[in-house]
């Protein structure tokens, strides 16, 4: 599981105006402990804005009290 394979599986997944969760791009397979998860959101982060940005964005909203960041599809 690797940041590029987030985006790759969001831009796959979802279509233009959706949102999502990076722990929604996985479902089930979304496992990590909470450090590692936080890590894992701040590279995919990193990696959307760096190279993705015209694709995907960052809304500035959270998805509940753990603070999933949330995504939507340009």
């Amino acid at each position: 599981m690797t940041s590029l394979e987030a985006v790759n599986k969001a831009l796959t997944k979802y279509k233009k105006g959706e949102r999502f969760t990076v722990s929604d791009i996985f479902g089930e397979e979304w496992n990590l402990p909470n450090g590692v998860a936080g890590q894992f959101g701040k590279k995919f982060f990193e990696l959307v804005e760096a190279e993705y940005s015209t694709k995907i964005r960052f809304t500035g909203d959270y998805s509940n009290k753990r603070k999933n960041a949330v995504y939507e599809i340009l």
